[in-house]
């Protein structure tokens, strides 16, 4: 078969223009990335270090998103017979009102409230318990997403999608994550209460924002659908074993199990390591945080594109080779053996971002190409609950770890430290997720060594074309 024939299919790709829909998905997703990086990232760790959280705690808060993902497998029929668009409406909007309920902790902090002292105790619990509630709401409503993607936009054309999914998502938590740097600051004495609170806000805003985006995207449901929404459970567990006997399903299932135990626990307890072992301030980490957001900003259309052109796999196996290559870094300064300045560690982190969108891009097409088409909501379901079980067990684990580490004598003043274990644990987990990787099927792969070429040679221009296409905007259907 000619070469050139690979070449002319992504041509023709990249010349037929998006659906239309699709910009209200851009918008939603931005949107959607300010309420949720403020909710679940860096600003909600630096809020529970705020309180007196402990890493154990840390751990519990982080566990929350993966684990109540598990409700999914209670949420399919549902899903089904709700219809896909009305459960995410549902979903988002109510979960974004938990942030507003959240404002007024952090002002509490050191108050005396008629006469009482209110503990941070309390407002932990209190932040923990509407944690809970944001995330219980969103594992039960999520089911809906990837299929009402699926039924917009056209598997061809999905990469590039992707693409422009990720360059908004990072979008929308890179203007967050500068914006709260910024305005954190790094006070000796402390970051206020109230700037905390701001936070909060904002994240509720962008929250409610984020449903008017998808308010205009049109769903039409599958005409299997209202048929599986009868469906008894004997049916239901029926069609879970008929999803994992899919071998591609089951293969993916794996590698995607195994990278979000490498990688659950990995975002939180890297800002408690900086904030702890590298003392930074507020402002510094959540600057290093945006800086790996803007890395992955600038090279995710150039992976939707190489993943269309490529295959995934190949292009996830160089993702995994930088991923373990930062994590030596990492550990090598968690260790003492090197010292890195806050120049070094925005370096660090930009190269992660991307590392990260090498593998978020071509991981998001091989996971929707790897299920059976005629049961997309029940293979996404279980997929979400095998790779929630171990993202929960990653940062429920790795909490008390730390803590116990942190208080044994040979983790003081020699190399072997608390976040030396960690990040080579980390390491030894990604290892073993690209085991897993080399036994999935992607049909349009090429040899990684291959692409590893195409990548030195065409990556300053591709590089330039990206960031004039990202200034001009995605192709719309006119």
């Amino acid at each position: 078969m000619s070469s050139s024939a690979p070449t002319a299919s992504a041509a023709d790709r990249k010349n037929t223009p998006l659906p239309g829909a699709v910009r209200w998905m851009y918008g939603f997703q931005f949107a959607n990335a300010i309420n949720f990086t403020i909710a679940l990232g860096t600003p909600m760790v630096l809020t529970g270090k705020f309180l007196g959280a402990g890493e154990a705690l840390i751990g519990v808060m982080l566990a929350f998103t993966p684990l109540l993902n598990l409700l999914q497998v209670l949420a399919s029929n549902t899903a089904e017979r709700l219809g896909y668009k009305r459960m995410v409406l549902a979903g988002w909007g109510a979960r974004s009102f938990m942030m507003m309920l959240a404002v007024p902790l952090p002002l509490l902090h050191g108050r005396t409230l008629f006469g009482w002292a209110v503990p941070d105790s309390l407002l932990l619990g209190v932040l923990v318990g509407l944690l809970f509630l944001f995330n219980l709401i969103r594992g039960v409503t999520c089911v809906g997403w990837v299929p009402w993607v699926s039924q917009v936009v056209p598997e061809a054309q999905r990469g590039r999608y992707f693409g422009w999914d990720q360059t908004c998502i990072n979008g929308g938590a890179l203007a967050i994550l500068i914006a709260s740097g910024f305005f954190l600051g790094n006070d000796p004495a402390g970051t206020p209460g109230w700037k905390y609170a701001a936070l909060f806000t904002v994240s509720w805003l962008a929250g409610w924002l984020s449903v008017q985006f998808l308010k205009p995207v049109p769903c039409t449901m599958p005409p299997s659908a209202a048929a599986k929404a009868r469906r008894s459970w004997g049916d239901l567990r029926r069609a879970y074993r008929e999803v994992w006997r899919h071998k591609p399903f089951r293969r993916m299932a794996r590698f995607q199990a195994l990278n979000s135990l490498a990688w659950a626990a990995y975002g939180g307890f890297l800002t408690v390591f900086l904030k702890d072992q590298q003392e930074l301030g507020e402002g510094y980490i959540l600057g290093i945080s945006a800086v790996g957001t803007l890395g992955t900003i600038l090279t995710s259309i150039l992976w939707g594109r190489f993943s269309d052109r490529f295959g995934s796999r190949p292009t996830m196996r160089l993702a995994g080779i930088g991923q373990i290559a930062v994590l030596a870094v990492w550990g090598l300064a968690a260790a003492g053996v090197i010292r890195m300045g806050v120049g070094q560690l925005f370096l660090l982190s930009a190269v992660f971002g991307i590392v990260s969108a090498a593998m978020t891009i071509p991981l998001l097409k091989l996971y929707m190409a790897s299920f059976p088409e005629h049961e997309m909501t029940v293979a996404v379901t279980l997929n979400s609950v095998l790779t929630s079980l171990c993202g929960a067990a990653a940062p429920l684990l790795w909490g008390p770890v730390l803590e116990i580490l942190k208080h044994q004598p040979c983790m003081v003043g020699g190399w072997l430290r608390p976040f030396t274990v960690f990040f080579g644990a980390t390491a030894l987990m990604t290892v073993l997720a690209q085991l897993a990787l080399g036994r999935i099927r992607d049909t349009r792969s090429m040899p990684t060594l291959q692409v590893v070429g195409t990548v030195l040679l065409d990556w300053p221009r591709q590089l330039f074309s990206d960031l004039g296409d990202t200034l001009s905007g995605p192709r719309r259907q006119r």
